[in-house]
């Protein structure tokens, strides 16, 4: 028994030290203003480097299509999940190509 138990925790320590391959850092940013309902426009405190139209943008419960990116300036089709929403300054907002919102499989 106490040698089952040894290399239980020897696995166990040995386990912990693998890093989770594959695990995603969610990237986000705030918003800078209000967003309304119709809004398909708006300011973030800083596109987090990479951002490109194609990707996704997801707010409060709302998945929104990135269409255009310029500077700190998001352009985005609304309701891509069937969900519009008002936002409020300061919300993050995280941002993907996808795959961290099941619409795209994980690359191997």
């Amino acid at each position: 028994m106490r040698k089952t138990m040894t290399r239980f925790l020897f696995l166990l320590v040995l386990l912990a030290g693998v890093p989770a391959w594959g695990q995603e850092t969610v990237t986000s940013t705030t918003l800078s203003a209000n967003v309304d309902g119709t809004q398909t426009v708006f300011n973030v405190a800083s596109a987090p480097t990479g951002t490109v139209a194609g990707w996704y943008a997801f707010v409060n419960q709302e998945l929104m299509l990135i269409t255009n990116v310029s500077s700190d300036t998001l352009t985005v089709g609304r309701g891509v999940g069937g969900t519009v929403s008002k936002h409020t300054s300061g919300d993050t907002i995280y941002i993907d190509e996808g795959r961290l919102f099941g619409l795209m499989a994980a690359s191997a």
